[in-house]
């Protein structure tokens, strides 16, 4: 019977590989808004999750929000469970689902990391994730979106998406791709590969 060691090596390498298939469809990003220039204002941040082709399902969750901003009263349509400035997400399992907060805008930065499944078929309407920035009447900043919609953020949830960001006399959105935890759960389980190597050896050995 192997060693206490090499069976637990082998339950930890049949962790890391089972989590493989999950994790290699999701991406991480950390973002970041400066709202400097709206300090002093009231309005509203909106997170918004559009469906494309029906039947394919994605989520976004955010995390580890931060902000100099108040936050105000909240309200939800469509998929999404969750508050700020705890675990938020939204699934597209509706057409159209967003999370819109009120802020008391402040000189600072709002902060959150982000995290995206990409579930797309070829051929199909992608799913869409957005960011906007609204005033107290509901109607968005200018921006750059070519759209004229005023988004400071879209991104498609295709399996290798090209992420949006848009310039804005009001905001400054910073997005920062994380590496994907997929790639660093590979060079852990190679490890507990040659780790449970090294424990056999060293028992065929003995």
């Amino acid at each position: 019977m192997p060693s206490t060691p090499t069976r637990t090596l082998r339950r930890t390498l049949a962790a890391l590989l089972a989590a493989l298939p999950l994790l290699a469809h999701a991406l991480d990003y950390q973002v970041s808004i400066d709202t400097t220039p709206l300090a002093g204002t009231e309005g509203y941040i909106a997170i918004d999750l559009l469906q494309g082709t029906a039947g394919t399902t994605n989520q976004v969750q955010l995390s580890s929000f931060a902000s100099t901003a108040a936050l105000g009263a909240a309200t939800r349509a469509g998929d999404v469970t969750g508050t700020l400035p705890e675990l938020l997400t939204l699934t597209s399992t509706d057409f159209f689902n967003e999370y819109l907060q009120g802020l008391s805008f402040a000189a600072g930065v709002i902060s959150f990391h982000l995290n995206v499944s990409t579930q797309h078929l070829p051929g199909d309407l992608p799913d869409t994730f957005a960011v906007y920035l609204l005033d107290s009447n509901l109607a968005p900043f200018s921006t750059s979106d070519p759209t004229g919609a005023g988004a400071l953020l879209v991104i498609d949830l295709v399996s290798q998406p090209l992420p949006q960001v848009y310039e804005s006399p009001s905001a400054v959105l910073t997005l920062v791709a994380v590496p994907e935890p997929a790639a660093g759960t590979l060079a852990l389980a190679g490890l507990a590969v040659l780790a449970l190597l090294v424990a056999r050896r060293r028992e065929e050995r003995a």
